[in-house]
This record gives structure tokens, sequence and C-alpha cells, in this order.
């Protein structure tokens, strides 16, 4: 009985680890590879070959070296869960003066499908306030033909979107220098104080909101857009090493 339950539990393990494999795998093929890609095919083939060694490294491992493990990986599960839970909450009222849509990953000139998202979050709100300025953020990266502010702005004005009500920034290449750039931007254009709200992608708004104040933006309000299930494991795994260095470096 008792390796009936050991075959079952190794045998699950296994699939779990094949499984976000094939996640991995899948993104890497129909999307530009990043961090929270790689981690993920990693953490697919080490949980891959636990569920194969799985008796030999239970044997071998002291037991306080598993316990650290087991704790390290519980605590950056809640975390995700914490940050997906977090970004769903809007704040944003449509009464603010300017929308910025934070930029994500384009095919060639085409916006993935997460910035589509995005950006359809943008059309909703300017149908609902028609007076505010959309700011699309984002510059030229691997595999990209064109800036991802290039890009969102010809999607939005595909979608009814006055191109007047557009500002493009397209310099940027984080999330920090999205809002640093931005507001160096609206200083510029706009007379006296604004009010702003952000769209972005659920697990990226906690992010959003402490950058955004710290580059100086007050009372900043945000709307999010769901993910879609395949994106889950590494963008959650992406967005928290990006916690952890703004908490250490500010940036």
């Amino acid at each position: 009985m008792k390796s009936k339950v050991l075959f079952t539990v190794r045998t699950l393990i296994f699939l779990l680890g094949l499984a976000i494999i094939s996640n991995a795998v899948f993104l890497i093929v129909s999307s530009n590879i990043h961090t929270g890609i790689i981690l993920t095919l990693i953490l697919g083939i080490i949980i891959m070959l636990y569920g194969v060694f799985f008796t030999y490294i239970n044997k071998k491992l002291p037991k306080w070296i598993r316990i650290c493990v087991v704790s390290v990986c519980t605590i950056v599960c809640i975390f995700v869960v914490f940050l997906f839970a977090y970004g769903l909450n809007d704040t944003a009222n449509y009464k603010e003066d300017v929308l910025i849509v934070l930029g994500a990953t384009i095919k060639g000139d085409k916006p993935s499908k997460a910035l589509c998202d995005r950006l359809d979050i943008a059309v909703e709100y300017h149908k609902k306030n028609p007076d505010a300025i959309i700011v699309v953020s984002g510059g030229q990266g691997p595999g990209e033909n064109i800036t991802e502010a290039r890009a969102m702005s010809d999607y939005l004005i595909s979608k009814g979107v006055p191109e007047d009500k557009i500002i493009k920034e397209d310099k940027s290449t984080s999330t920090f220098e999205n809002f640093t750039n931005t507001k160096a931007l609206l200083d510029k254009t706009l007379e006296g104080e604004y009010t702003v709200a952000f769209a972005t992608s659920e697990y990226h708004v906690f992010r959003g909101v402490n950058m955004a104040e710290s580059v100086g933006f007050k009372d900043v309000t945000h709307l999010h857009s769901r993910s879609r299930w395949w994106a889950v494991i590494p963008s959650g795994m992406r967005e928290c090493l990006a916690v952890m260095k703004f908490i250490a470096f500010g940036f």
C-alpha cells in the first residue's frame, strides 16, 4: 500500500513538472522570451527531476533543507497570490485627466494578447471619459520592429480613439522608466496639477502603484486586465523578482 502511494506521489510530481515545462515551451514558441519564461522552464525541470529522484532526494537531503525549500516555495506562492488579488481591485473613477497604459511585448509590430487586453481597457476608459489624455508607454525591445508605444497607438486608433487624445512615450525599457519618462512628458505638456490613472495586468498593479508614487505621481488610481491562464506562472515569478528588485534598489 505504501509503495502504491509513493508511486502515485512521484507520478503526480513528475506530471506537474512536465506540465510546467510544456507551459514554458508553449510561451517560448508563441512569444518573446523573457525572465519569467526561463524561470518557469527551470522550475518545471526541477519539479520533474524531483519526481524522478523522489526517494533518493528525500533520503539524502537533510530535513532542515527540505523544510527551508518548502517554506520558501510557500512564501513565494502566497506572495504571487497576493499580487494577483491586489490588482483585481480597480480604483479609477473615470474623472482622471490622464490614463497611462503600460507597455508589454509586441510581436514584430503587433501587440501581444496581454498588451491588447490592456489596450482594450483603455478603449473602454475612453468611452467613459473621452476628455482624458491616453499615454501609451513603451520603447522598442528585442524582436520588436517598432516601439511598443507606436504599436499601442495604432491599436487604439483602430479602435476609434482619436489620435489627438494619444501621447506616445517611446523611450522606456522598464516600468520605472514608464512612469519616470511619462511624468516628465506630462509635466511639460499639461499646465498645473493633473490626475492620473494607469492600466496594466493585475499582477503588475502593486508594483505600478508603488513606482508611480516613487516618481512623484500623487493619488494615482488604476485599472487592470486579466492575465490568461498560461501566463500566470511566468508572470508571477517574473513579478516577484521585479518587486524584490524595487524594494532593494528603488527602481
